[in-house]
């Protein structure tokens, strides 16, 4: 080692154009293992989901981002043993008729990678028992916005959930429409900063169980990069 060290002195001081020909080289080389890894590390963090279901629903008011007071946000679990929702979206009466210029869609597609329910503990919940579930991660992936031949903005979320979640909600009506309300909790929440959404005119999809963002007929989920690392305080 104390030889190369030698001949990288001895390049730099009688010949520095090699020199800086050699450092380019060797640096050209470390980027492209960088890059070479970071693609295998993607491509193993990559999933396709299997698609379920999607709900399309119209904002009632647009929000100004701009004038919106800070406020510490604060989790909100679920009851699954209650009718009762803790969300104004719920709660509250609808503030008008919805806006026909905006419509939004959430695909609910699952996979076994995406984190499962927690509990009250922020643990891994018993994923067959969906009375301990307080907290269902669902990762919602960048809208695609696209205007239809009216002029309306489409916007289209995909929403991944662990599989065992899919299962729970084809277990019975109730179980379907309690995680429904959770789900449409989390998309008020994710849109927040723009829309509160109008909760009359939530409607499924009957015809196809997935929304193509692009307006196609396409059935096959957008593969989704997984997040590196999950925190389960974020959920």
């Amino acid at each position: 080692m104390e030889g190369y060290w030698k001949m990288l002195d001895s390049m730099s001081s009688n010949n520095p154009d090699e020199y800086k020909k050699f450092v380019e080289s060797q640096m050209s080389e470390m980027k492209q293992a960088k890059d070479q890894e970071e693609k295998i590390e993607q491509k193993n963090q990559t999933i396709t989901s299997e698609p379920y279901f999607n709900f399309s629903v119209r904002p009632v008011k647009l929000i100004d981002a701009s004038k919106k007071p800070e406020k510490k946000e604060e989790l909100k679990l679920f009851d699954f043993g209650s009718a009762e929702i803790k969300e104004s979206f719920v709660d509250n009466p609808d503030q008008g008729p919805p806006l026909e210029s905006y419509k939004i869609y959430l695909n609910i597609v699952y996979h076994d990678r995406i984190l499962p329910p927690l509990n009250q503990a922020k643990d891994f919940a018993d994923p067959t028992n969906d009375a301990t579930w307080q907290i269902i991660p669902i990762a919602i992936t960048e809208a695609v916005k696209r205007k239809n031949v009216s002029g309306c903005e489409i916007i289209t979320y995909d929403g991944h959930v662990n599989t065992c979640v899919f299962v729970r909600m084809m277990a019975s009506k109730d179980k379907f429409q309690s995680i429904l309300h959770y789900i449409v909790q989390k998309l008020q929440n994710h849109v927040k900063d723009r829309f509160l959404l109008h909760k009359g005119s939530l409607k499924l999809t009957p015809r196809s169980k997935y929304k193509d963002g692009k307006g196609s007929k396409a059935q096959t989920v957008n593969a989704y990069v997984l997040p590196q690392q999950w925190d389960k305080i974020k959920f």
